[in-house]
């Protein structure tokens, strides 16, 4: 269940939906530090952002916003757990995806990233979602970047990309905090990377400003109207690039393939594509296949871990051939495994990425807690996103980063406090 939101903030040069300023007299205080956490956030504040939400006792009708912005925080910071647990509520009016979908009759498990090739084959353009709280989803999508590129992709979209997204990303030779609402995230501006690296055009498709229907429209309205102009958006990529073929990055079910029969403005992005271009594209859920990040799917996850036991990504087919898909109006779905944890960090991180666990004492550490870790290449540019970073709120004798080859300069964020360097570098082999 998703909330429908108000007035909008811009950040990173797309609208992020926030809550009227009048909406409630009583949440006035609640929505100032919602909206300085977005400020903060926007700074590279992110400890500042998380503690200063996480402050808030009471949020009133606010608390589903509350939590969410403390899930995606943390998601940022490498807290996978407490990013989970942020969102818990988002889903409390979700339906429980049914187990019996899966019952019946013999299905064949395949690996995810070569069956998707397969199927891409023939589409143009492949559509695949992520949940804002699950930066495994981010991963997942950065190996799909780096197998499609193969295969002749040639364009990369993300939902909340600015609308000069390749400009900032060449003049900082990275990605950067204004490239995009969630490029906080490393994992987000490792697919950022991996896409430039491959020669991949970067198509921004958010809302812009100048496309914005409010004040004059309601917040139902502005849901609709996002939905078609991002189609619209994308469609006039394809006008000027008729033989592209591209990779959308979307969040949740916004590129579902329906439209109101009774009203054509009403309806998702994906069904507005295909409507207003006659591209068939390929989509993607993999929000119900993750284990743990989808409490209604919990069962369903459950039981073909039990039942099939995978250990990797895995699409799941019937006897007929086609690929199973739990969403409604998407083409399959993608399931991951469970996996446990590597040196205290999330074991998918390492296990299809360049990424190794590097165990670093505690005693390089400043003694108050809470602390945010961030690990940047040497001489990179301080407004560019970490490769990696992590959040530290209980004592230990050790922490991992979790960083590919190359050499870093570690800095330490503290709350209310000047960032600091440590001493270093360190470098991995």
């Amino acid at each position: 269940m998703r909330v429908d939101l108000g007035e909008l903030v811009v950040i990173a040069g797309c609208a992020v939906a926030l809550v009227t300023p009048d909406a409630l007299a009583d949440d006035e205080v609640v929505l100032e530090r919602i909206n300085e956490s977005f400020v903060l956030e926007r700074d590279g504040r992110y400890l500042e952002a998380l503690v200063l939400i996480e402050s808030i006792a009471e949020p009133g009708s606010y608390a589903q916003l509350v939590g969410e912005r403390s899930g995606t925080l943390r998601a940022y910071m490498g807290d996978e757990v407490g990013a989970f647990e942020g969102f818990r509520a988002s889903y409390a009016g979700d339906e429980v995806a049914s187990v019996t979908n899966l019952e019946g009759e013999p299905f064949n498990p395949e690996r995810a990233i070569e069956a998707i090739r397969i199927l891409a084959a023939d589409h143009q353009v492949v559509m695949i979602n992520e949940a804002h709280n699950v930066s495994r989803h981010r991963d997942f999508t950065r190996r799909l970047i780096e197998a499609l590129n193969e295969d002749g992709f040639t364009a990369f979209a993300a939902e909340g990309f600015a609308p000069n997204v390749s400009g900032q990303v060449a003049s900082a030779n990275g990605p950067t905090r204004t490239a995009s609402a969630y490029v906080h995230d490393p994992f987000f501006a490792e697919m950022i990377e991996r896409a430039v690296e491959a020669g991949m055009d970067l198509v921004p498709y958010e809302v812009r400003r100048d496309q914005r229907c409010q004040p004059d429209c309601s917040p139902q309205e502005y849901r609709w109207a996002r939905e078609l102009i991002q189609a619209q958006n994308l469609a006039a990529y394809f006008e000027n690039n008729p033989s592209a073929r591209m990779i959308v990055h979307v969040g949740y079910m916004h590129h579902a393939e329906l439209v109101s029969a009774n009203d054509p403005n009403r309806g998702y992005m994906g069904g507005h594509f295909t409507r207003l271009t006659g591209i068939d594209p390929l989509t993607i859920d993999q929000t119900h296949g993750t284990p743990r990040a989808h409490p209604p799917s919990r069962a369903l996850n459950d039981h073909i871990q039990s039942t099939y036991g995978i250990t990797e990504s895995t699409v799941f087919y019937t006897s007929s051939g086609v690929a199973f898909s739990e969403a409604r109006n998407i083409d399959l779905s993608v399931f991951h495994p469970e996996v446990g944890q590597m040196d205290g960090r999330p074991g998918w991180i390492f296990a299809s990425s360049a990424r190794e666990p590097v165990v670093l004492s505690s005693a390089l550490l400043p003694d108050t807690l809470p602390l945010l870790v961030q690990a940047r290449p040497v001489g990179a540019n301080v407004d560019t996103i970490p490769v990696d970073q992590l959040l530290i709120e209980t004592p230990s004798e050790s922490f991992t980063l979790a960083l590919p080859p190359g050499t870093y300069d570690l800095y330490v964020q503290r709350p209310e406090a000047e960032n600091i360097r440590l001493e270093g570098p360190i470098s991995v082999p």
